[in-house]
C-alpha cells in the first residue's frame, strides 16, 4: 500500500467514520417506522433487547482485543518472536472467549424462558457469528498496527450496511421474529466468515514468522486486559450515569433537553474517533523509533484538525443552528446557545487531550487509564453537586467541561512523563498553540451567548483560531517545533 500523507490519513479516516455513522443514523431513521409497521411496539422492543444483549456479550472479548492490539503497536514487527506470539496467543484466547460467550448466551436464554424468542435469537447470533467475529477482531488489530486502518474501516461501513439492510429485507417477506433473527444471524455469519478469511490473508503478510501460541502469554494478556474492562465499565457509568444523576436534580423535562443538546456533541466526538484510530499506530511507531520530529508532526496535524475544522464548525453550529434545531425538535425544546456552547467546549477539550490519551492507551498503562477515568468521574460528580442546584442543566454541562479539563491534565501529565522516560519530549509549543486556538473557541462558545458584542468578538475569535492554526501548520511543515 502506498504511503499516505498525514493529511490524507486524517481526511480518509474521518470520511469513513462519518460514512459509517451516516449509515447507522440513516438506518435508525428508516428502520424504526418499518419495524413498527410490521411489528407491535412490544415485539420491536424485544428486537432492541436482542441487540443490547449481544452488545454486552461482545464486551467480554473487546477489552482483550484492544489490549492485544496495543501490545502489537508497542512491540513492533522487529521483535519477531514476541509479535508472532501475541497474535497466536490472541487467537487462542479469542476461541475460548467464544465458548464462554456461548455458555452465557444459553444461560440467558434459560433465564428468559418467558421471552423464549429473544433467548433463541441471542443464541443463534452467538453460535453463528461470534467465532468468526472474535478471530477477525484479532486480525483487525494486526492490520491497524501496521497501517492498514483504511481497509478495516471500509469493512466497517459494509457491516453497517449489512446490519441495516438484512433485517429489513427479511421483514419484507416474513414478520416472524425467529425468521428475521435467524436469517440475520446466518447472513452475518457468512459476512464475518469472509471478513475473517480476508483479514487473515492480509494479516499473515505482516507477520515476521509463523504464528506461535504461548499459553502463559495468552492468559497473562487476558488477565491484564481486565483492567481495560474495568476502565470501559467506569467510562460507561460516567457517560450514561449522567442521566441518573441529573434526573432527580432537574426533572425529566430538563433531562430530555440536556440529552437532546448532548446528541450533537456526541456525534462530533464519535467523528473524531475516525481520526484517532488511524493515527494511534503511527504515533506509537514514532515513539517506538524515538522520532521526535514525526511525533511533533502527527500531534500537530491532529491539533490542526481540531483547531481549524472542528472548532469553527461548532461556532457556526451555535450561531446558525437554531432553525435546524427547532425543525428537528418540532419546536418542543427551546434552543439554548449557552447549553450547546458548554457541551461543545467539553468536546473540544476532549479532542485536545486525544494525543496524550493515544500514548497512554497505546502503551497499555492500565492503572493510569483507570485512575484518569475515576478522577474525571469524581470531578463530574462534584461539579454536578455544586453547579446543578445553582444553574440547572447548564451547570450539568459545566460539570462535564470540568471533568474533561481534569482528564486533559491527567493524561497530559502521564504522557509527558512517559515520553521523558524514553528520551522524547512532549510537543509543548504545538500544544500551546493548539490550546490557544481551542481555548479561544471554547471561550467564545461560552461567552458569545452572554454578551451583546457577539459579531465583533466572533471575528476576534476567528483571528485567534487562524493564528494558532497557522503556527501549528508551520510546526508540522518544519518537521519539529518552532519558537513561540
Amino acid at each position: 500500500m502506498p504511503e499516505l500523507t498525514h493529511q490524507k490519513v486524517f481526511l480518509r479516516g474521518t470520511a469513513l467514520a462519518w460514512a459509517r455513522m451516516g449509515v447507522v443514523a440513516a438506518a435508525q431513521l428508516v428502520a424504526t417506522p418499518i419495524f413498527l409497521q410490521q411489528w407491535s411496539v412490544e415485539r420491536y422492543g424485544s428486537w432492541l433487547l436482542v441487540q443490547a444483549i449481544v452488545g454486552v456479550l461482545t464486551l467480554l472479548a473487546y477489552s482483550h482485543q484492544q489490549y492485544v492490539g496495543f501490545e502489537l503497536m508497542r512491540a513492533g514487527r522487529e521483535r519477531t518472536r514476541l509479535y508472532a506470539a501475541y497474535v497466536g496467543s490472541g487467537l487462542y484466547v479469542a476461541d475460548r472467549i467464544t465458548l464462554v460467550q456461548a455458555t452465557l448466551a444459553v444461560v440467558i436464554a434459560g433465564v428468559m424462558a418467558p421471552m423464549n424468542e429473544v433467548g433463541v435469537v441471542v443464541v443463534l447470533h452467538v453460535a453463528f457469528t461470534f467465532y468468526w467475529a472474535n478471530r477477525a477482531s484479532i486480525w483487525e488489530r494486526v492490520l491497524v498496527a501496521n497501517g492498514d486502518y483504511d481497509r478495516v474501516a471500509a469493512w466497517g461501513v459494509a457491516f453497517a450496511l449489512v446490519n441495516a439492510a438484512v433485517p429489513l429485507g427479511v421483514l419484507a417477506f416474513s414478520s416472524s421474529f425467529l425468521v428475521v433473527g435467524g436469517v440475520t444471524a446466518l447472513v452475518l455469519a457468512l459476512v464475518n466468515y469472509f471478513y475473517e478469511r480476508s483479514l487473515r490473508k492480509l494479516g499473515l503478510r505482516h507477520l515476521p514468522r509463523a504464528l506461535r501460541v504461548r499459553r502463559a502469554t495468552a492468559w497473562r494478556n487476558f488477565r491484564r486486559a481486565q483492567g481495560l474492562t474495568l476502565k470501559t465499565i467506569l467510562e460507561n457509568v460516567r457517560h450514561h450515569g449522567v442521566r441518573l444523576l441529573l434526573a432527580p436534580m432537574v426533572g425529566t423535562a430538563a433531562l430530555a433537553t440536556f440529552a437532546t443538546f448532548r446528541t450533537g456533541a456526541n456525534i462530533a466526538a464519535q467523528g473524531v474517533s475516525g481520526v484517532t484510530a488511524p493515527l494511534t499506530p503511527r504515533l506509537m511507531a514514532a515513539a517506538r523509533a524515538r522520532e521526535q520530529g514525526e511525533l511533533v508532526r502527527l500531534t500537530g496535524y491532529f491539533w490542526l484538525f481540531a483547531a481549524a475544522v472542528i472548532g469553527p464548525l461548532m461556532l457556526l453550529l451555535q450561531q446558525c443552528g437554531e432553525p435546524l434545531f427547532t425543525l428537528w425538535t418540532r419546536g418542543k425544546i427551546p434552543f439554548d446557545p449557552l447549553l450547546l456552547g458548554l457541551l461543545s467546549a467539553a468536546v473540544l477539550v476532549n479532542v485536545l487531550s486525544q494525543p496524550a490519551v493515544m500514548l497512554v492507551q497505546g502503551n497499555n498503562l492500565l492503572a493510569t487509564q483507570v485512575g484518569g477515568t475515576l478522577a474525571a468521574g469524581l470531578a463530574m460528580v462534584l461539579g454536578f453537586l455544586v453547579l446543578v442546584p445553582l444553574y440547572g442543566i447548564r451547570g450539568g454541562a459545566a460539570g462535564l467541561l470540568i471533568a474533561e479539563i481534569v482528564a486533559l491534565g491527567w493524561h497530559g501529565f502521564v504522557a509527558k512523563k512517559w515520553l521523558n522516560s524514553v528520551r522524547l519530549h512532549w510537543p509543548m509549543h504545538p500544544f500551546l498553540w493548539a490550546s490557544l486556538a481551542v481555548g479561544g473557541v471554547s471561550l467564545g462558545l461560552v461567552v458569545l451567548p452572554l454578551v451583546s458584542l457577539g459579531g465583533t468578538m466572533l471575528w476576534v475569535l476567528l483571528a485567534v483560531v487562524g493564528l494558532g492554526s497557522w503556527r501549528l501548520f508551520r510546526a508540522c511543515q518544519r518537521n519539529g517545533e518552532i519558537p513561540l
